[in-house]
């Protein structure tokens, strides 16, 4: 995107304190005094980075080829001067808010703020005076070491191109190196002092993977990771509206394969891209967003982010500039991929909202996964559950200092487990690769789809011939059999010449040969992959004599087979994670009457120590025990807990909950232990009966106003699970009957607020 007009006027900075270089401002005024313009560098291995405190720009990356020759992708200057008078926005870090505000105004707060105006009556990237128009200090700057790196800070004064409050911002990158190729981490950051304001920080970097003296960026192709778009007018500004792209040039999702490639239908739209796109996907945490590759050099990249849009702007606008040695930049000579907020959110209610006020900071992340070679962008999306793309692990690491809020967790299951996809329907591999499968199997007939694949999607193409499974450059990676009787299931033996990976094509499948295979193979060094047709067949092969297969080869020509086999491996995954379970303290015991209480009965037998997560509110759910211990007044029933009332919500797998009301012989609940372990069982009944009820609410902190409640029958049998004490359990339970306040019970914090059983971001109350 491009400035329309450009009004400079001189940078003043005050500098009470030149060693510590930090911008200050008074009372709403503008800086009086800059410090130096200069280029900075970071390296790590082959990539080299270049910055300039001038917008907190990126100059240049430089890094290989697929030959191994060096070359720069993003498009610049040669000199700071250019930067300084630049209208493209080349590398900058624009803001105070990115993108386009409608009118140049907006109200906050019943205050109308109206804004600098700088493309026609619209404000554009923060203004004539924009973030990336400015001066940065240097806070930070690291270049030696595994993960160099360079922190930018920038205090922006109230009232600055119109925008409310003071704000303090800064930006990180650094710089990683991996099996694979390497990462640039962006971490931008904004604080609101006094005032709430709008903050929506982007990165502009214009970026063209076969150098950025190569042409136009026409022939690579791109995969944006969202099914929805925000349309806009005639002035680039939104409707408001989020509408589907599929069938419209904006579809680089579900579009034909060769219509990844960026020019096949530019020439539909008048200029070219210019549109924000709503990504899949929650966006709580860092997730893919796009993926670029040129096919000349070999190069791929992946974006990543925590935020709900992509701008992708394939620079429509550039015309004749004079860029790095002399070099010509002319229309489409580089793309961008701005991750933002959506644009004009500021006047549009039903967009998520870009306000922060003090006490609630802004967290934009973005990283950059740069690959100079063939490799597997997505292999590693075992190793983090829920996110499309991998991230290697000293990435994590710092992603959970510096980046992310939190660590990305370890997905052990699906690391054990291993997926291959067989089809012929693009959209079902669209949808596999989303989830991190981009292992595919083709027949020998199917070649030239394998080659139309791999031109537009980062998988790794497996072909089957001669009884044999061959990657692309002709190595055997497995041996493949096809059984159809008993006999030839028995000639199946372990030895060395199936050391690796064996596919078995279980012609008429049932479910003994499944369990005869696991035998079989149990304790060799041969990975068995058996051909599945549906999530229901791959479950059992996974789960076979409870060790399973170490794959399986999904056979499938329907895009709800992938989400299927997917939603399977996110259940399966919570049961290697352990819940986070607090100490609470009962404050009130109180008997309430009758009421319609459920019982749970399980297709499986709980341990002392482990129950259902049950409460009155979502936010909080306590442990009720089972009914295994044995008692004087009736026989202990393990597969049973007495769970509560018929309102009272349950946990379910997949971070839902559940009412107990609801639940019915073949769902699925979570029973968890005193330490956090989990598992997932089976209701085999539930009983609903009316009985007597006793309230239990129970507090975190004594000061704290939150209460958690929850209705229990009022029998000796029904009890909560107290708190693991170290290595001793004093004791593993409290009867309800027994229960006063002062004793400690385990809870299980979460999000309140619920839609059809899925945590959702809302405002609630419950009493």
């Amino acid at each position: 995107m491009e400035k329309r007009s450009l009004l400079f006027y001189t940078l003043l900075v005050i500098d009470f304190f030149l060693v510590t270089k930090q911008l200050d401002f008074v009372h709403g005024s503008p800086p009086k005094e800059a410090p130096e313009v200069k280029i900075y560098e970071l390296k790590r291995g082959n990539m080299s980075v270049k910055f300039t405190n001038w917008g907190a720009s990126i100059v240049s990356l430089v890094l290989p080829d697929k030959h191994g020759k060096l070359g720069d992708i993003v498009l610049g200057y040669d000199s700071v001067k250019d930067y300084m008078n630049d209208t493209t926005y080349f590398g900058g870090v624009v803001g105070r808010v990115a993108n386009r505000i409608g009118g140049a105004k907006f109200t906050l707060d019943g205050t109308e703020y109206k804004l600098k105006a700088n493309e026609g009556k619209n404000m554009l990237h923060g203004g004539p005076k924009g973030f990336s128009d400015v001066i940065w200090n240097v806070k930070r700057y690291k270049n030696d070491g595994h993960h160099p790196s360079i922190r930018f800070s920038y205090d922006s004064y109230d009232g600055e191109e119109g925008f409310p409050g003071e704000l303090q911002v800064s930006v990180i990158y650094t710089l990683f190196k991996s099996e694979e190729g390497y990462d640039l981490s962006v971490a931008m950051r904004a604080k609101a002092i006094k005032k709430p304001t709008p903050v929506n920080l982007a990165q502009h970097t214009y970026w063209n993977l076969g150098n950025h003296d190569s042409g136009d960026i026409l022939s690579q192709s791109i995969l944006i990771y969202a099914a929805n778009y925000t349309p806009v007018d005639s002035q680039l500004i939104p409707t408001g509206e989020i509408v589907r792209a599929h069938g419209t040039p904006y579809d680089f999702l579900y579009c034909h394969a060769d219509e990844f490639i960026i020019g096949s239908r530019i020439k539909e739209l008048a200029k070219g891209y210019d549109i924000n796109y709503v990504l899949d996907g929650s966006r709580k945490k860092m997730d893919i967003a796009a993926s670029v590759r040129d096919f000349k050099t070999g190069r791929m990249m992946g974006v990543h982010t925590n935020q709900p849009g992509l701008q992708f702007y394939t620079g429509n606008m550039i015309k004749d500039v004079k860029g790095k040695g002399g070099f010509i930049y002319k229309a489409h000579a580089g793309l961008c991929l701005e991750t933002q907020g959506f644009p004009d959110s500021v006047n549009h209610p039903n967009f998520p909202s870009q306000i922060i006020s003090p006490g609630k900071p802004y967290r934009h992340n973005m990283l950059f996964r740069l690959n100079h070679s063939k490799v597997q962008p997505f292999r590693r999306f075992r190793e983090t559950k829920k996110t499309h793309l991998s991230i290697n692990s000293s990435v994590v690491r710092m992603c959970a200092l510096a980046v992310s809020d939190s660590p990305v967790s370890t997905s052990l299951y699906e690391q054990s487990k291993r997926v291959w996809i067989w089809t012929e329907n693009s959209q079902v591999m669209t949808a596999a690769v989303e989830r991190g499968w981009n292992t595919f199997i083709f027949t020998s007939e199917n070649q030239e789809l394998a080659n139309q694949w791999s031109a537009i999607a980062f998988i790794d193409p497996l072909i089957i011939k001669e009884g044999g499974i061959f990657n692309s450059v002709g190595k055997r990676v497995a041996t493949i059999f096809e059984v159809s009787t008993p006999a030839e299931l028995k000639k199946l033996q372990p030895g060395d010449e199936h050391v690796g990976n064996v596919v078995i094509d279980l012609l008429d499948w049932q479910v003994i040969p499944a369990e005869n295979i696991v035998a079989e193979f149990q304790g060799s060094q041969t990975t068995v992959f058996a051909v599945s047709k549906s999530t229901a067949e791959a479950q059992l092969f996974l789960e076979a004599l409870e060790h399973g297969l170490g794959g399986v080869v999904l056979k499938a020509e329907d895009v709800q087979a992938v989400l299927n086999l997917k939603e399977y491996f996110d259940r399966r995954n919570e049961v290697h994670n352990r819940l986070s379970l607090s100490k609470a303290t009962v404050t009130r015991v109180h008997a309430v009457g009758m009421g319609d209480r459920v019982c749970v009965d399980l297709c499986s037998l709980m341990r002392p120590g482990e129950g259902l997560l049950v409460g009155s509110f979502a936010r909080g759910l306590f442990l009720v025990h089972s009914e295994c211990l044995e008692s004087n007044y009736i026989a202990s029933r393990p597969f049973r807990v007495n769970a509560g009332p018929v309102h009272a919500y349950v946990a379910v797998p997949g971070g839902k909950t559940s009412y107990l009301s609801e639940l019915k012989a073949g769902k699925e609940v979570i029973v968890v232990d005193q330490e956090g372990k989990l598992r997932t069982a089976v209701v085999g009944r539930v009983k609903i009966e009316t009985r007597p009820l006793i309230l239990v609410e129970a507090k975190i902190d004594s000061n704290d106003q939150t209460v958690y409640s929850i209705l229990l029958q009022n029998a000796e049998t029904v009890a909560l699970i107290c708190p693991h004490e170290g290595k001793l359990m004093k004791k593993t339970v409290i009867p309800v009957t027994s229960l006063k306040a002062g004793d400690e019970v385990l809870l299980r914090l979460q999000g309140g607020a619920r839609h059809t059983g899925i945590e959702i971001q809302e405002f609630i109350v419950e009493n």
